[in-house]
């Protein structure tokens, strides 16, 4: 007697055999390590604008991004040295000296060398004499070669000298600071008109805006290529790395001097958005970017860093800051208002980190 077996309906599959397509979409979104800070930034937009409502306005949002463009280019980059499983500290003081680099070679151009660092800084603010520099572009495209050198060089002490990547990032940032005061010892001198005039401009399509979302289309594109691949593959586990024959060290130097190319064009943004130079806003703009960073989903293990999560990590730091000031909160209470939703972030990214590992 030969007996048949009942046909296997889709709801009898063992489970996670096959989804239906909301299902699926669902899970993503769940484990996806940026969700938590989109939800947080959300939230605190929506809160913004209910306490402020001219916020959403042309003129209100083209300042707030024209002021932290270069936070969150910062945290963009330093999640490619996150990605190889390594901590760039010297980020923020490659923006900075990158910031005076533009200052200086616009305004007094070649003669930042023969007048000297103190005769230079004296003469780019003195009328007549700070409007014989380089053209705009051709000065800030200089800084952002010198920052990439600087990048560079923080690869060949990591990858290839064997530093730890925290002194040796903590080493060059202090050489960055230093030379930034040796060139420009105090805050001041001036950007041409021409060149920053258009870029506050209280417009929806403003620059600050167009250069964020160049800066984060080319992210993507950098992080789907061959060398994102490999930078992940580095950061995810650097032993099976070297056994697939990648080369770790040249993967690590690349991310180093990505991450130096980043802080030249914050450097740039910068100088854009104050039109002056300024030599200890470094340690600053570190720390937000590594928190901007880690808070979009960033590992610092390495292996997990996407540019759409520092983006919203760097742009709800933010907006946390435009809601302080909405409440009227205290200044010697705002960092310890900062540092909740800080640590909040961090958990909720946390929780959802474990959830991938499900």
């Amino acid at each position: 007697m030969t007996t048949t077996n009942p046909p296997v309906s889709s709801e009898s599959l063992p489970s996670g055999s096959t989804k239906p397509p909301a299902a699926q979409i669902r899970t993503v979104v769940l484990r996806w390590p940026g969700t938590p800070i989109i939800a947080l930034f959300g939230a605190v937009l929506v809160v913004c604008t209910v306490l402020r409502p001219a916020f959403l306005t042309a003129p209100s949002l083209s300042g707030f991004l024209s002021i932290f463009a270069p936070t969150i280019c910062l945290a963009i980059g330093v999640s490619f040295v996150m990605l190889v499983g390594s901590i760039d500290l010297s980020i923020g003081p490659m923006m900075g000296f990158a910031n005076i680099l533009t200052v200086l070679l616009g305004s007094v151009g070649w003669q930042l060398f023969s007048a000297g660092p103190s005769g230079a800084a004296a003469s780019c603010s003195t009328e007549g004499v700070c409007t014989q520099g380089l053209p705009f572009g051709v000065a800030a495209t200089l800084a952002i070669v010198v920052t990439a050198i600087f990048g560079l060089l923080n690869g060949i002490l990591v990858a290839v000298v064997r530093l730890q990547p925290l002194l040796a990032t903590l080493a060059s940032g202090f050489v960055a600071t230093g030379l930034g005061l040796w060139f420009f010892p105090k805050p001041g001198g001036r950007v041409s008109p021409d060149a920053v005039g258009n870029y506050g401009a209280p417009h929806l399509l403003s620059l600050p805006l167009v250069a964020i979302a160049t800066i984060v289309v080319v992210s993507l594109v950098l992080s789907k290529s061959p060398l994102g691949v490999l930078m992940r593959a580095v950061g995810s586990d650097r032993t099976r790395a070297y056994s697939a024959r990648i080369r770790v060290s040249w993967v690590t130097i690349a991310a180093f001097t990505t991450s130096g190319v980043f802080a030249g064009i914050a450097g740039v943004l910068f100088t854009l958005s104050v039109a002056s130079a300024d030599p200890t806003v470094g340690v600053t703009f570190t720390l937000n970017a590594i928190a901007g960073a880690v808070l979009g989903g960033a590992a610092l293990k390495g292996g997990r860093a996407e540019p759409i999560g520092p983006l919203f990590g760097a742009a709800t730091l933010g907006l946390v800051g435009v809601l302080i000031d909405a409440l009227d909160i205290p200044t010697y209470y705002q960092q310890l208002a900062s540092g909740i939703v800080i640590v909040l972030a961090l958990a909720s990214t946390a929780r959802t980190a474990q959830r991938r590992k499900v």
